[in-house]
């Protein structure tokens, strides 16, 4: 995790989601272990130039302490498309 921490700016987008969905799929164990990495890794993420990663890790940021999903993301872009959906799928029924 250190290294993956130090070459965070190598890193394509594409790895970078990766590396940060993967938090939420390894063994509680292994996280524990590693917890100050991940805080580390999603500080980086919402610092990120792109703006899919920084939702991303708005979203899981309080995952290393509650191991949930963060109900608000401060992002435009992300809210106008979840109540889009939401209108979306409240017109359907």
């Amino acid at each position: 995790m250190k290294e993956v921490e130090k070459r965070w700016s190598e890193l394509d987008v594409s790895a970078r989601m990766r590396v940060i969905y993967a938090m939420t799929m390894i063994r509680p164990a292994i996280f524990n272990a590693t917890i100050d990495s991940w805080k580390s890794i999603i500080k980086c993420c919402l610092e990120d130039s792109d703006e899919w990663i920084r939702v991303t890790a708005a979203l899981l940021s309080e995952y290393p302490e509650t191991g949930a999903v963060a109900a608000n993301v401060p992002s435009d872009a992300f809210n106008e498309c979840v109540t889009e959906m939401t209108d979306t799928c409240m017109s359907l029924f």
